[in-house]
């Protein structure tokens, strides 16, 4: 949400090495919570990274090993099938000495089966009963996706990978910064949220915290607050936790419409 905002916040600390542990794999945990009223939902994914040295580089090797929970919605939807249809399969990422993807092994296959395996899942959402429409509706779907540029194939991938991957420059600690977040309201409008984003160590470790709200006047008033938190560890160039939460708030007093959004990222390394 915040994270490109890191590369603006001066001063800057020095670049992160990245050096990712080859002696041990780590075990990534994905966990959405998305409450709405009194309902409330939690989709759990984790995968297994394991680095290896290679010419120029890294290569990763992910597997994903348990998916828990569904996701409303078709954001929700698509997250949880593309976790799906990767249990138990491993994707190789190559990466180069400072942690940026150069490729991804078996690409167009993968993206070929993921891409059914989405289309097969948004479709289904939607209850379609006629057997003949929803086999055309799977169709123009995968069609659509299978359509995506390279680079954007290999970023959904990759991103198993760089999601726990630092930054190429981090904030120095102590320091604390204005920031300005671009959001949206329920209905499309553009609201600019305003807030800081502060820097601190603790041991070895580095905390951003960014926290951003903006308002939107009308007969049902729109309040949106976002924050974002970040432990890096400069010594392997690696996001150890990630943590963000949203909140919407449409109407004012007993009125209120609210919807929250969690989404943390949690690497340790396996036992």
């Amino acid at each position: 949400m915040f994270a490109p905002l890191l590369m603006l916040l001066q001063p800057a600390a020095a670049d992160p090495a990245f050096r990712p542990p080859t002696d041990t794999a780590l075990i990534v945990e994905t966990r959405r919570v998305q409450t709405e009223a009194a309902a409330q939902s939690v989709f759990t994914a984790t995968r297994r990274i394991r680095f290896a040295r290679e010419q120029g580089g890294y290569a990763a090797t992910v597997t994903v090993i348990s998916v828990e929970g569904q996701s409303p919605g078709d954001a929700g939807a698509l997250f949880e099938a593309g976790y799906g249809f990767l249990l138990g399969r491993s994707v190789t990422v190559h990466l180069d000495a400072a942690g940026n993807v150069v490729s991804v092994d078996n690409l167009d296959m993968l993206w070929r089966d993921l891409c059914a395996s989405l289309a097969e899942r948004f479709v289904a959402a939607r209850g379609i009963a006629d057997s003949e429409r929803r086999d055309r509706m799977v169709a123009q779907v995968a069609a659509a996706l299978r359509a995506w540029p390279e680079d954007r194939r290999r970023a959904a991938f990759a991103s198993m990978v760089t999601d726990i991957v630092a930054p190429d420059a981090l904030p120095r600690a102590g320091t604390s910064e204005p920031v300005r977040v671009p959001g949206h309201a329920p209905d499309g409008e553009r609201i600019i949220l305003t807030g800081t984003a502060a820097t601190r160590a603790q041991g070895p470790l580095l905390y951003v915290l960014t926290e951003a709200s903006g308002e939107q006047a009308g007969e049902r008033p729109v309040r949106i607050a976002r924050s974002e938190e970040l432990v890096f560890d400069p010594a392997t160039g690696l996001i150890r936790r990630h943590v963000e939460r949203s909140r919407t708030e449409i109407g004012i007093g007993g009125d209120r419409d609210i919807l929250e959004y969690e989404t943390t990222i949690s690497v340790a390394a396996e036992s």
